[in-house]
């Protein structure tokens, strides 16, 4: 399907200062519309949040960060 062909709805967000001027830093840095980027970015995560991977990486992201702390507690008594 087309660009011209293809379907929109108007979607708005609010979102925290600093994401929107990340957003606009990467959007000029890219040469890109920041409504491009939003749409590349659902694109890509939505399918992972759908499929559960977004599960397995918050566990390992969980693990990682006892990880972290456990070898932050072996400096401590060092």
């Amino acid at each position: 399907m087309g660009k011209s062909a293809m379907k929109t709805t108007r979607l708005e967000l609010k979102l925290p200062e600093e994401l929107r001027d990340h957003l606009r830093l990467v959007s000029q840095k890219c040469d890109l519309k920041p409504e491009q980027i939003a749409l590349q970015a659902l694109r890509y995560y939505l399918p992972i949040l759908e499929s559960g991977l977004h599960q397995e990486l918050a566990s390992w992201d969980r693990l990682s960060d006892e990880a972290l702390v456990n070898f932050e507690k072996t400096l401590e008594t060092d």
